[in-house]
């Protein structure tokens, strides 16, 4: 199988790539060249399984071109240059009691205890006094965390190109918009040329760009993009919701026989900010009010800048 991180010398994020990701339209982005995601950001068990052996060895398994879109809160995964911070666990002894939130026509009871509720709230510390001193100062503090969140959009998760003659075709295949309150890498992994075993030249060379029409694109080769991830940056841009378009272009050979072509990939969206009292997996309330999680050294990255 080939090494695809050897794509881009020294894993460097490629010019080409950066430079189009800022030309998009609305889109402001950081790009992060010195480590990718693949070596060590995003752990292992969060990813999905690799295909073993060769493509030949492997077979026809890719079923559908198809990106599909994992989004994935891992805890733990901040910028040197950045601190998140992860929030407080509660006082020892607070209690949980009723809160409401307002649906647009009314006030909504959540109750208590539970995981999927909009909001929750705990009383602690307590106080009381008795003497005949003139005056009592009691002091009252308001804590209110606040978690990360995320929508996102996609126009597609599969693209069927139907190609009558040898050629170079483009389209504008995925369109993404992303809305969160703090940093999402996005990250790209198993993109490739598209593949059938049945063709006299299996491999149709296949590249990728980003851009806002296909007169204002650089092409890349399809293992590149998956060197070069991206840190869309804590903004008003980004909480009102960045968008941006990928591009697709196949160079047709003569030699790709009549066949079907195909390469799955994904584009994985990674909050930055996931607070103690979240649970990654899920996005719900963690069980353990007081759990706090600790940040594995061994997954904070050196340095993302150029």
């Amino acid at each position: 199988m080939r090494d695809k991180k050897m794509a881009v010398k020294g894993g460097k994020m490629s010019k080409v790539f950066k430079e189009e990701f800022y030309r998009a339209p609305g889109v402001k982005f950081s790009p992060m060249g010195a480590v990718p995601c693949g070596a060590g950001m995003i752990p292992s068990s969060l990813r999905p399984p690799a295909s073993q052996g060769s493509r030949r060895e492997r077979g026809f398994l890719r079923r559908r071109w198809t990106v599909k879109y994992l989004v994935i809160m891992a805890m733990g995964l901040p910028l040197l240059l950045y601190s998140y911070n992860p929030g407080q666990p509660l006082p020892p002894g607070a209690v949980e009691v009723e809160t409401w939130y307002w649906d647009g026509t009314q006030w909504v009871s959540q109750g208590t205890g539970d995981s999927a509720a909009l909001a929750r709230l705990w009383r602690s510390d307590p106080e009381q006094g008795s003497c005949n001193k003139e005056q009592w100062v009691i002091p009252v503090t308001v804590h209110t965390s606040v978690a990360q969140w995320i929508e996102w959009y996609t126009s597609a998760t599969r693209v069927d190109w139907r190609i009558r003659k040898p050629g170079v075709y483009a389209s504008d295949v995925v369109t993404t918009t992303v809305a969160s309150s703090n940093d999402v890498i996005v990250d790209y992994e198993g993109f490739e040329n598209l593949y059938s075993p049945e063709a006299v030249n299996p491999e149709i060379q296949t590249y990728y760009a980003v851009g806002d029409s296909v007169e204002n694109v650089q092409w890349m080769e399809a293992v590149q993009i998956n060197n070069d991830d991206v840190l869309l940056m804590n903004s008003p841009e980004l909480c009102g919701g960045m968008t941006w378009t990928l591009w697709n272009r196949l160079d047709v050979s003569e030699c790709n026989s009549s066949a079907e072509y195909e390469d799955e990939a994904t584009i994985t969206l990674v909050l930055q900010n996931i607070k103690i009292w979240i649970d990654p997996a899920s996005g719900l309330f963690a069980s353990g009010k007081h759990s706090v999680k600790s940040i594995p050294r061994d997954r904070v990255v050196r340095d993302y800048w150029p």
